[in-house]
């Protein structure tokens, strides 16, 4: 997203989807701050699930460094922002299912971002009809690969953690402990010491830079548990969730 030619072949009904787009993504973010409040419900209740509540926040966080790279790309290609209040992407439960509160997490999960990815779909497929070629690849390069992987994902953790075992909530605290807690730590430790400026998604963006690390400085502070030092046996490990860290946010 680095230069792009104004308004070359960029019509206003890609204008207006680019618009709709960015609105989904608000509500992508809202909606995971609802998964988030669920989560912490079933922490009180059973006092586990730490790492999980932050991947909810940082799925959250994604959503919005990417309505607001859209944004600015759909004012530097000369358009206007407009777009209505925000509001939830489903209709969450008052309570996650007590049999399998993970499993009934991951697929509301997975729901918002088929809907994001369709959402993209639907724009790389008006963008080909208006002979917007720029916008075609930035669906092709960036948002939907990056969307696609972000799917993957989550399946890969339902899947990882019926293979546990039965009882999904004593597997969910262990797979929680021992998977998503390092995740997350590695990707907060790694926006916070990395020079996000140099990575080819940020182009300098001062902004989303702040954003990002802001954001992710305040979930440190809140959470002790991501300062704890990494256990040597969990070092390779953290190796690869660097790796992921890339995976995670798609377009990094």
């Amino acid at each position: 997203m680095q230069h792009y030619s104004s308004r070359v072949n960029f019509t206003k009904e890609v204008e207006e989807k680019i618009n709709q787009t960015i609105w989904m993504l608000w509500n992508a973010d809202r909606t995971f701050m609802g998964l988030k409040n669920l989560l912490i419900n079933v922490c009180l209740e059973k006092g586990t699930l730490k790492g999980m509540v932050e991947l909810m926040q940082l799925n959250g966080l994604r959503m919005r460094v990417l309505a607001e790279k859209l944004g600015r790309y759909q004012l530097v290609r000369g358009g206007r922002m407009h777009f209505e209040q925000s509001q939830m992407m489903i209709r969450l439960p008052e309570h996650l299912n007590e049999n399998k509160p993970i499993t009934n997490l991951f697929e509301m999960v997975i729901e918002v971002q088929k809907r994001i990815e369709c959402q993209f779909r639907e724009l790389h497929r008006l963008s080909v009809e208006k002979n917007d070629m720029v916008t075609v690849e930035l669906c092709e390069s960036k948002l939907i690969p990056g969307q696609v992987q972000k799917i993957h994902f989550c399946v890969g953790h339902i899947n990882a953690i019926q293979k546990i075992g039965q009882n999904e909530l004593k597997s969910a605290w262990m797979y929680d402990r021992m998977t998503i807690q390092p995740i997350v730590r590695a990707i907060c430790v790694f926006i916070l010491e990395e020079n996000l400026e140099r990575l080819p998604f940020f182009c300098g963006d001062k902004f989303v830079i702040m954003l990002v690390k802001t954001t992710v400085g305040q979930m440190m502070q809140q959470n002790m548990w991501m300062t704890h030092p990494i256990e040597e046996t969990q070092v390779t490990q953290t190796v690869k969730n660097v790796v992921i860290f890339n995976k995670f946010f798609g377009l990094f």
